[in-house]
């Protein structure tokens, strides 16, 4: 009978606490956050103590729409909020956030002492700590689930290409739910004011499709919690709980109005905005909804086969300029090759989440899928799987797009595997609690299944690695190079193959380590270092690919090095006159010129809507022999032309060629002045049919204004003269000497919003011209003219934010206060008593 029961019953622990759990709560947290720290000071060393940056394509961007208007606000201390060097001008405003104290403005005054992106990273600590500790998991778990969640692989990208505001949002993603959760649940003063301010920091990072997966999650968790308070009847709570939720997303808007008014003021006259015209009978317009596109939204769309990735890295070959560590092919070792060949146009990251994670959020489902919070998170993550599908999947996404508020605004469905991977870190703490709580035969064999199951998956296509192509639509490139893409197949498949035993092995190990302690080879708290070592090492190697492959320079050394002085600076640099340089080919998405000069190009994830209209529809001709619309580039006063190819029209004049870059610099002796007069106003009846009318041979930007809209008349005399006196981001001097009423047609970027123009000091109207510039009618005389910009809702957001940050952060420390107010006494009353011996 007991040899029977022997080998039925599982092995079990006694109910006395190991050694992990019998260690102080407090010491352990603070062991933690050591260890957390000291691996993240030695991962970033050459962030943190080197002062290294990497020079990804964003940051470069960065530097050069930005260096221009740093300069300025060095030398005059005044925040520019409108950038003239891109697109013939462009508003920041909306990118700028408060500088009263918050938790971000803190980071930012440390980063001389520590790096930003450590600051960051603890904030994410802190979140998931408190987080857990919420869920009532004790503080190794807490430890664990914060090295999955740091040393994701797709962080690591992002921090190296340059994706900082998305690092950001992410990072204050657990402290948002904390403070949800916990307002849901105990919903008191302090639980409101932590809200509040969290959400306020996420939606500061200005990252709002991080912040729309966030109240997913937030709705997913909700809904769990209204269910529960539903059965209990405890219908009065439920709608003190809606009102403090309301209430808190409420002050947690006003804290953060400033950028996110301003943002809800600029989106509707952005690429974002769904107002785009499109002279193509192709257009989208039946399947837009108030953002960009369909097709365009959902390039980045996840194609179901490359879940796979998930479990091992390169799988579908890495990154599209992954660096090869193969063996078949030594002359390529450690150079960069497009490894990627899935089914999106490119892709800079990695979505590896961790096999151990994986497994352990399965076995988390499995094991609490009765459980109420666990439901809403998996049927959350199924959801969200199928929305990173896009449009392999479109039932879904299309309707979103179509019927969701400011879903349609959104681009690349697969972003939203950043919430799957935080689903799968808190799922696998219930995988985890399910070993180390009453872990048996059935528990143990479900674990064995989901091993086996992932085992064979992984198992399959190293058997026959024939069976997959490892080709994309883009290597139709190399169809005259058979031999090349043979390579390059190769390549791939050898990079499939190791990724894929990697992931076999670490599967091995995690058996392992779970049979050993099933038949009790091993305690509780080897299990425990065990996994967290497991997870540790898996994750960190990936995400060192990224660090490793990094080019890292000093920051002053990029512009140094990247932004040196050419030739051609040489030659612009000698120009004193205000003018425009258009950059075609490849040059034309770049900000690199903007380092300099004002560029009619350059490179805005949310550019104004009337520049891209101009780029889409007028800019470019469909005539081989005359690929650029002149009268379009000389009405942008686009004076000089950096192109890769020769060209033909008569006003240019080459000036440089640059064998090494192959580009050739032209002057173009047609372009016309910043500032000009015209003597006709043609009136057309919408902006559409002006668009329209930029490509029509009659249109001469000399002699003509076109317009939507009808000033008082419509002829002008040209007998004036007119000179910019001051130039500034934010404000454009003039003066002008008219013999009668004149039109001046000023080549800067209209936009409705905050600009205002006073002659002698008196407003007037600004109308918008050739559907992108702006003009005004000017009386006659002698008269200063300005062009200020000063949008009332940037004053106004920004006065809202101080006010309520301030208070939200008084109200906090005085509830905090009010709660330890015994605690305090005793203090004060020890230390009175103490003062007292000591006289």
């Amino acid at each position: 009978m007991s040899k029977k029961s022997s080998k039925t019953k599982p092995p079990q622990w006694n109910s006395d606490k190991s050694f992990i759990d019998k260690t102080a709560t407090k010491r352990a947290v603070l062991f933690s956050f050591l260890v957390i720290v000291l691996l993240l000071l030695i991962y970033y060393k050459p962030f943190v103590f080197e002062r290294l940056e990497p020079m990804g394509s964003d940051r470069i961007a960065s530097i050069g729409q930005s260096h221009q208007l740093q300069s300025y606000a060095k030398s005059t201390g005044e925040r520019a909020l409108w950038n003239p060097n891109v697109f013939c001008g462009i508003p920041i405003y909306h990118n700028l956030s408060n500088r009263a104290f918050h938790v971000d403005t803190f980071i930012g005054k440390l980063n001389t002492l520590i790096d930003w992106r450590i600051g960051w990273f603890l904030v994410a600590t802190v979140g998931i700590f408190l987080l857990l500790n919420l869920l009532g998991f004790p503080w190794y778990f807490a430890l664990l689930a914060a090295v999955m969640f740091l040393f994701f692989p797709h962080y690591q990208a992002l921090i190296i290409v340059g994706h900082n505001y998305k690092i950001r949002a992410l990072c204050a993603l657990p402290l948002v739910v904390y403070g949800f959760l916990r307002l849901v649940k105990k919903g008191d003063l302090l639980s409101f004011s932590i809200f509040a301010l969290a959400v306020s920091l996420q939606i500061r990072t200005k990252h709002y499709q991080i912040l729309f997966y966030t109240l997913l999650l937030m709705l997913a968790i909700g809904i769990w919690q209204l269910v529960i308070l539903i059965k209990s009847k405890e219908y009065q709570i439920i709608g003190k709980r809606l009102l403090m939720l309301l209430c808190g997303m409420s002050v947690a808007v006003l804290i953060a109005a400033q950028p996110l008014l301003i943002v809800n003021e600029y989106t509707p006259h952005s690429t974002r905005g769904g107002n785009a015209i499109n002279l193509s009978a192709k257009a989208e317009a039946p399947e837009k909804s108030g953002g960009v596109t369909f097709d365009y939204a959902t390039r980045w769309s996840l194609y179901p086969a490359e879940l796979m990735t998930l479990i091992s890295p390169r799988f579908f070959g890495g990154t599209s300029q992954e660096t090869y560590t193969g063996d078949q092919f030594p002359q390529l070792r450690n150079r960069t090759i497009p490894g990627y060949w899935g089914h999106m146009p490119f892709t800079q990251s990695s979505e590896y989440m961790g096999i151990i994670v994986v497994i352990l959020a399965l076995a988390g489902i499995w094991f609490y899928r009765k459980d109420g919070f666990v439901m809403a998170l998996y049927i959350l993550l199924g959801f969200s799987i199928l929305l990173a599908f896009g449009r392999h999947f479109p039932p879904l996404y299309r309707f979103l797009f179509r019927h969701l508020p400011y879903f349609s605004k959104f681009r690349v469905p697969m972003m939203i595997l950043t919430l799957v991977q935080f689903i799968l870190v808190i799922l696998s703490m219930y995988g985890l609690k399910g070993l180390v709580e009453g872990f048996d035969l059935k528990k143990y064999k479900t674990l064995l299944i989901i091993s086996g199951t992932l085992f064979v998956i992984g198992l399959v296509p190293l058997l026959n690695p024939g069976m997959l192509s490892y080709t994309s639509a883009g290597d139709a490139q190399y169809a005259s190079n058979p031999q090349v893409l043979d390579m390059l197949k190769t390549a791939r498949m050898e990079m499939m193959v190791q990724d894929t035993v990697r992931m076999l092995i670490f599967i091995v190990f995690f058996v392992g380590i779970l049979s050993t302690f099933y038949f009790k080879k091993i305690n509780r708290d080897i299990l425990i270092v065990g996994v967290i070592i497991l997870v540790s090492v898996d994750l960190i190697a990936v995400s060192h690919r990224f660090i490793k492959n990094a080019k890292l320079v000093k920051p002053d050394r990029i512009e140094q090095q990247y932004f040196q002085p050419t030739k051609i600076d040489k030659i612009l640099e000698g120009d004193p006159d205000y003018f425009r340089v258009l950059a075609l080919g490849s040059l034309f998405q770049s900000n690199d010129l903007a380092y300099r000069y004002q560029i009619i190009g350059g490179y805005s994830a949310i550019k104004p809507q009337l520049i891209q209209d101009l780029i889409d529809n007028n800019l470019y001709t469909s005539d081989p022999q005359q690929p650029v619309n002149w009268n379009v580039v000389n009405m942008l006063n686009g004076k000089y032309i950096l192109s890769p190819a020769q060209l033909q029209y008569e006003g240019l004049t080459i000036l440089d060629i640059d064998q090494n870059k192959r580009t050739i610099l032209y002057r173009n002796d047609h372009s016309l002045p910043r500032a000009r007069f015209v003597p006709a106003f043609n009136v057309l009846p919408d902006e559409k049919a002006v668009v329209a009318y930029l490509n029509h041979p009659d249109f001469d930007p000399s002699q003509m204004a076109l317009s939507s809209e009808k000033p008082e008349r419509l002829y002008f005399s040209t007998d004036a003269i007119v000179s910019i006196t001051n130039y500034t981001p934010n404000q454009i001097d003039l003066t002008a000497v008219c013999q009668d009423s004149a039109f001046m047609v000023l080549s800067e970027a209209y936009y409705p919003v905050g600009w205002r123009a006073t002659i002698a000091g008196e407003p007037t109207h600004i109308y918008q011209v050739n559907h992108v510039l702006r003009g005004i009618v000017i009386p006659p005389g002698e008269h200063e003219i300005c062009f200020q910009f000063a949008p009332k809702s940037y004053y106004r957001s920004k006065w809202l934010s101080s006010i309520f940050v301030y208070l939200t952060w008084l109200t906090l420390l005085g509830t905090m206060l009010y709660r330890n107010r015994e605690k305090l006494r005793r203090q004060l009353a020890k230390s009175g008593i103490k003062s007292g011996k000591s006289q």
